[in-house]
């Protein structure tokens, strides 16, 4: 488990937040319920909430799904919180491949936010 890691509150602010029809003037997409409790920011980049729903989608169809973004769009964050609700729903693992140690980290980190929220098991390697 992720040090720190807490049960998830009933009253979260980022549940709060992620579900404001508006976030930096651009209508919102709503997303499912346990997606937002497991986004650990207090506010959606533009097109982040397209996105997640997206990757949600596909997965919960079995689709895949290729998405590409800018840099500082969210797609670190935004796949982990599509596919982790689903993963505990199913009682699933995640494998995260990726190319660079940089890379890797950058999925511990955000990982690391989920502690404070979800309960996790993460192991790594690289």
């Amino acid at each position: 488990m992720l040090q720190g890691a807490k049960p998830p509150s009933a009253n979260t602010a980022q549940s709060a937040s992620i579900a404001h029809p508006r976030v930096y003037g651009i209508e919102m997409i709503e997303l499912p319920e346990k997606v937002a409790e497991f986004f650990p920011y207090k506010d959606v980049r533009p097109f982040q909430d397209e996105f997640i729903r997206t990757i949600h989608d596909a997965i919960r169809e079995g689709r895949s799904a290729i998405v590409e973004g800018s840099n500082g769009l969210g797609k670190t964050i935004a796949v982990l919180c599509a596919c982790l609700p689903l993963a505990e729903e199913e009682n699933l693992k995640i494998l995260y491949v990726a190319r660079t140690h940089r890379q890797h980290e950058r999925v511990i980190e955000e990982l690391s936010r989920f502690s404070e929220t979800q309960s996790l098991w993460c192991l790594g390697s690289w």
